[in-house]
């Protein structure tokens, strides 16, 4: 499908639509209908091939195609005369209901890179993603573009995990950064978290509830490695992410509480290890027992 200008439909007060891609974004009078590189992600690239067409009749000038575009007319025992895909006025194989594959024709498939730069419990909820995709889209070849230490979260759901800024010399036939937006309203057949939200507007899914549940395929060295990290605490101990990388006034904890709880499991024997990915420590690491691997 070749590149064209997104078509933006107006939503509500705050949020735009393109038509074609279902790409969402936050409406801003300076930016009123922007211009960008508009390309459904998830489309199946249409089969053409046909065993009833034959071979080239002529050529034909395509009326809507910029400039001068010759379009190869075949022959057809069913329809007289073919096109593979542009309309001049006869049968287009691509659409047409008669079209038989040949039997030995692999069903097509496409593949799509998908760059996920997000916190460690939208990695989590992610994993639904990969789950409907894996189960309802098996057509697609899905890689996920992500941090080093988020990767073990994806091994199994996916083709591939890559590594930020690893490179894939443009083997994708779409690259696209993940839009994870907050979930702005209720679902009736589904959970209505950023998953089911992403499954609608982003791949046009209707969540399937036995796919709404989160799961990761840790590999043995990754269940040792825990083991040994819970044997080297020594005792009981809680794990404790409070920082979140987005709405951060609504659902971080604040400082002054976080080290107040880590004081009180301290006092009951309890290890805190705190899972945030700060540049530098906060007040709360720095609570003598604290554990905090780093960023």
């Amino acid at each position: 499908m070749l590149a064209q200008d997104c078509d933006f439909l107006r939503l509500d007060a705050s949020n735009i639509r393109c038509r074609r891609c279902n790409y969402s974004r936050r409406w801003t009078r300076a930016d009123l209908l922007p211009k960008m590189n508009c390309r459904p992600l998830l489309v199946r690239p249409p089969g053409t091939s046909c065993v009833h067409r034959g071979g080239e009749l002529r050529r034909q000038e395509c009326s809507s195609c910029q400039g001068r575009v010759q379009v190869k007319v075949f022959a057809c025992p069913l329809h007289g005369e073919c096109t593979v895909e542009k309309p001049v006025g006869v049968q287009v194989c691509e659409s047409c209901p008669d079209r038989k594959p040949p039997e030995d024709e692999a069903p097509p498939r496409s593949s799509v890179l998908l760059n996920f730069r997000h916190g460690l419990g939208d990695n989590v909820q992610f994993t639904v993603v990969l789950r409907h995709l894996a189960e309802l889209r098996p057509d697609l070849d899905v890689d996920v573009e992500c941090y080093p230490v988020q990767a073990s979260l994806f091994r199994g759901l996916c083709r591939r995990v890559l590594s930020i800024g690893e490179l894939t010399n443009g083997e994708h036939d779409v690259t696209k950064p993940v839009s994870w937006r907050e979930p702005d309203q209720t679902y009736p057949d589904s959970p209505s978290t950023k998953a089911e939200k992403h499954l609608r507007e982003v791949h046009g899914i209707t969540p399937r509830l036995d796919l709404c549940y989160y799961r990761i395929a840790p590999r043995q060295a990754d269940v040792d490695a825990a083991r040994q990290y819970a044997a080297e605490v020594g005792r009981p101990f809680a794990l404790l992410h409070y920082q979140g990388s987005s709405y951060r006034s609504q659902k971080n904890l604040p400082h002054h509480i976080a080290v107040v709880l880590c004081r009180t499991l301290l006092a009951a024997g309890v290890t805190p290890v705190v899972l945030d990915w700060t540049a530098e420590p906060t007040a709360c690491t720095a609570v003598p027992g604290v554990l905090w691997p780093g960023p």
